[in-house]
């Protein structure tokens, strides 16, 4: 008989299983949910199963109890597993949703008549970052400044900028006041390229949309940027934030 029982709670625990990750994949479920949906599918079915045979009315009592008791106990021990989970570390997986880090990065601008230009770059950068076990996607919004050597003079520039990233691809755009101190231009500047929430190696194409005696942006920059030191970060819990 208990043989019988453990015959079927796993034929019920193999169908259920894949009805659930089905439905995970369609929406979130909690902890809690799917505790009760296990219970109901393995009992439902083992119900429908026998009911049509010709058991015993006592015998029939005595599966149902032990089912129950089974499914008691089980639940209990998995609630308390959560529980002590979440009194240790208050989540099932812990990773940073935000974070905030400092940015350095260098550009390699085409510049005109073979007047190649070397870019450094250094700023802040705040990233939106994918929770765990999801593919990579997220978004990042930065502020730094560009600084540049051009005809024995300093010139910096200024940049506020942001792309998102999917895999190891990213669209951004950026907006750079460059000057001189007697000189000066705006640049809207799209790139593309590979990375994600930690860097990215872009080309960028600066479109001039303003400029006064500033002449030594091409259109066309290489860029290769990392988000290197974390100064703030925000965590999330797996089960608080993306199963419920």
């Amino acid at each position: 008989m208990i043989f019988l029982i453990v015959r079927d709670l796993k034929k019920c625990l193999s169908s259920f299983v894949f009805e659930t990750l089905i439905s995970i994949s369609v929406s979130s479920i909690s902890a809690s949910n799917l505790i009760v949906k296990l219970a109901i599918s393995i009992f439902n079915q083992i119900e429908m199963k026998y009911k049509n045979k010709g058991r015993s009315s006592l015998i029939q009592l005595f599966e149902n109890w032990m089912l129950k008791l089974l499914l008691f106990f089980g639940g209990l021990i998995c609630t308390n597993l959560l529980l002590a989970q979440s009194e240790n570390d208050n989540t099932i997986i812990e990773a940073n949703a935000e974070e905030i880090r400092l940015l350095a990065g260098y550009n390699f601008n085409f510049g005109f008549d073979g007047d190649q230009l070397h870019i450094i770059e250094l700023g802040v950068a705040k990233i939106k970052l994918s929770p765990p076990l999801f593919h990579p996607e997220g978004s990042v919004i930065y502020f730094s400044n560009e600084f540049i050597y051009i005809d024995n003079k300093l010139s910096i520039g200024p940049k506020l900028g942001a792309y998102v990233y999917v895999l190891a691809f990213t669209l951004g755009i950026e907006t750079i006041y460059y000057t001189n101190f007697s000189g000066q231009s705006i640049r809207l500047s799209p790139n593309l390229g590979l990375g994600g929430g930690y860097g990215k190696l872009t080309l960028n194409f600066p479109i001039n949309l303003y400029r006064y005696n500033f002449d030594y942006i091409s259109p066309i920059s290489l860029n290769l940027s990392i988000n290197f030191l974390k100064l703030w970060g925000r965590k999330f819990s797996m089960f608080k934030d993306f199963l419920n």
